[in-house]
């Protein structure tokens, strides 16, 4: 009996053994997505308004905000209309972008500027793209003024800029 059994254990083995592995194979999918890069839309200037700078020199401030506030420090404003910078995203709402301000150049009237610094958002960074009007970037700042400043428009066709990337 115990022949018996070691020889059918041992043909069982036999057949296992001498069976041929068969591969397996599979095709996959594989997918991407093309997402439109982010623009920025600017809808109004960062304007300080009018104002009386003190003699020795002064700071003007506007908050960042869809109704921004101005601060002067020791001069006289004068009413006029003010506005922070308002910028309009676009881009693919669920993602996340980056925002950064940065000064790029003096406002300016002949040889005198006034300098801007302080640069401020609406928005924290990073911020989640919505795809409703709270994609609006709203930009505040601090304007220098030099002492004895003369009267004028002091303007900058790139007073700053501000970059928004996808993260």
């Amino acid at each position: 009996m115990k022949t018996l059994l070691t020889l059918g254990t041992a043909s069982i083995l036999a057949t296992l053994l001498s069976t041929t592995a068969v591969a397996a194979t599979l095709n996959s999918k594989a997918d991407a997505e093309i997402v439109a890069p982010v623009t920025l839309t600017e809808q109004a200037t960062l304007n300080f308004g009018a104002f009386v700078p003190d003699a020795a020199g002064d700071t003007v401030t506007i908050t960042a905000g869809a109704l921004p506030l101005r601060s002067i420090t020791t001069g006289l404003p004068v009413t006029s209309t003010i506005s922070s910078g308002k910028f309009l995203i676009g881009g693919k709402t669920g993602l996340a972008v980056t925002i950064v301000l940065a000064v790029v150049n003096p406002l300016a009237n002949g040889a005198t500027t006034l300098t801007l610094s302080g640069l401020t958002s609406s928005l924290a960074s990073p911020y989640t793209l919505d795809g409703t009007a709270a994609d609006t970037i709203y930009v505040g700042g601090t304007l220098t003024i030099p002492p004895l400043a003369p009267a004028g428009l002091y303007t900058s066709a790139s007073a700053y800029s501000v970059t928004v990337n996808y993260q």
